[in-house]
């Protein structure tokens, strides 16, 4: 594993790297496979408790963005692949990250599932 400590907002070279990863706060935390794929973000402070069970989850690939990616791709429409989703898509400031998985001109656009999430599921 490999850690960079980046200063974006006073060092050119480490504000053009964050810009190339999608940064939009900080902390920022990015994990790629050996691909160069990113297989997940964690963006913000969460508790050391809900940290590592997302570093479980990246390690064993459940409900990772790359996971959930593929499972779409390959053809799943489960509510729950759909839904984590939406929800792992609002943390990227590009969103044609993300309409690779959900086209524009997808029957599920992200306002729907973003509305979808939102009120099914907290509601």
């Amino acid at each position: 594993m490999i850690s960079l400590k980046l200063k974006p907002w006073s060092v050119k070279e480490d504000s053009e790297l964050f810009k190339s990863m999608n940064g939009t706060g900080l902390p920022l935390l990015v994990y790629l496979n050996s691909d160069g794929e990113e297989i997940d973000r964690i963006l913000g402070y969460i508790s050391a408790e809900e940290y590592l069970n997302r570093i479980e989850d990246i390690y064993n690939g459940v409900n990772t963005f790359l996971s959930l990616k593929n499972s779409f791709i390959s053809g799943s429409r489960d509510v729950t692949v759909i839904s984590r989703l939406s929800d792992k898509c609002k943390s990227y400031s590009n969103l044609e990250f993300c309409e690779d998985v959900l086209p524009s001109d997808s029957l599920l656009s992200f306002e729907v599932l973003f509305f979808f999430n939102n009120v099914c599921f907290y509601h």
